[in-house]
């Protein structure tokens, strides 16, 4: 897992987990933390576990623009619940279980 744990905006990256039914999600976005992510890619391989690409704590805020998820699990588990802090911006998801609790704004 690749723990953002402090402001950060990253830009082109890849993220990936091999093991697509591990406990731990691909990235998380710890307590206190921003994070922009721009044109990054998130990826498991495919196998049937629940388990999110992407973690954001309670306090933590997320944006993603241009992203593309692909593979198992739901996209994102926002575990504060609150929409207007994971912004997610013309992103696209592939063999998922959706995007989660976020705002959506021209993803497909």
């Amino acid at each position: 897992t690749c723990n953002i744990e402090a402001d950060a905006k990253i830009r082109g990256m890849s993220f990936f987990s091999k093991n697509a039914i591990a406990s731990d999600p691909v990235t998380r976005v710890r307590k206190g933390a921003r994070a922009v992510f721009q044109a990054c890619v998130f990826s498991r391989e495919e196998a049937g576990g629940t388990v999110p690409m992407v973690e954001i704590e309670d306090g933590a805020e997320a944006i993603f623009i241009g992203c593309t998820f692909v593979g198992g699990g739901e996209v994102i588990n926002n575990i504060g619940g609150d929409i207007t802090k994971v912004q997610m911006i013309a992103c696209s998801e592939r063999d998922t279980d959706g995007y989660g609790a976020v705002t959506n704004t021209g993803s497909l």
